[in-house]
């Protein structure tokens, strides 16, 4: 049987008087509204001093030319096409992901010739394993032959 001793009185209870009345709240007329946020943004919209224009500074402005590309003699731009090779574009792709994985150049010299048979997040793959270089070797030797081996 429960004693009446145990139970909370009504003395111990939390009175309203503490609770947060409304008029300590923040008003909604303290707010800034979004018209006024709207010309705020806008008075702080940059503009560029090399040519004048909104949305850029000097140091991103297209506008200013390559320093190479200027020749000194008659201060005209020179512009210069960059033709490359699928083959060349291919090799770039390959060292950009080479990069990216953290491939070291060793293994990647290794890799390279044999890159049909699986990609650099295999070989990176392996090498978390803990492979070391004579086994990432050996690893892409075998890879072509895994379905005669198991």
């Amino acid at each position: 049987m429960i004693s009446t001793d145990n139970l909370i009185s009504t003395d111990n209870l939390i009175s309203t008087d503490n609770l947060i009345s409304t008029d300590n709240l923040i008003s909604t007329d303290n707010l800034i509204s979004t018209d006024n946020l709207i010309s705020i943004m806008e008075t702080k919209k940059c503009t560029c001093s090399v040519c004048g224009l909104a949305g850029h500074n000097k140091r991103s402005c297209p506008h200013i030319p390559i320093e190479d590309t200027i020749d000194d003699t008659t201060d005209d731009i020179i512009e210069e096409r960059l033709n490359l090779s699928k083959k060349k574009v291919t090799l770039i792709g390959d060292l950009l992901d080479r990069q990216s994985y953290d491939i070291p150049v060793d293994v990647f010299k290794i890799w390279l010739p044999k890159r049909q048979c699986c990609k650099q997040n295999e070989v990176k793959h392996i090498l978390n394993m803990g492979f070391n270089k004579d086994s990432v070797n050996l690893y892409l030797d075998l890879i072509d032959m895994i379905d005669q081996l198991y």
